[in-house]
């Protein structure tokens, strides 16, 4: 999964996966949930199994 966040803003992004542990998140996302991470601004790249 592709994310980009505009310069000067953050975004929760979910992950939709039902196995939430299988999610390679890159290093700048914080962990805020199960499959659910914060970003800053930049482009992203999310992998998980379905």
């Amino acid at each position: 999964m592709r994310v980009t966040v505009p310069v000067g803003a953050s975004a929760t992004v979910q992950v939709p996966t039902s196995q939430p542990g299988s999610v390679a998140a890159p290093a700048q996302a914080v962990p805020s949930g199960a499959g659910t991470y914060f970003v800053p601004a930049g482009s992203y790249v999310f992998t998980a199994r379905a």
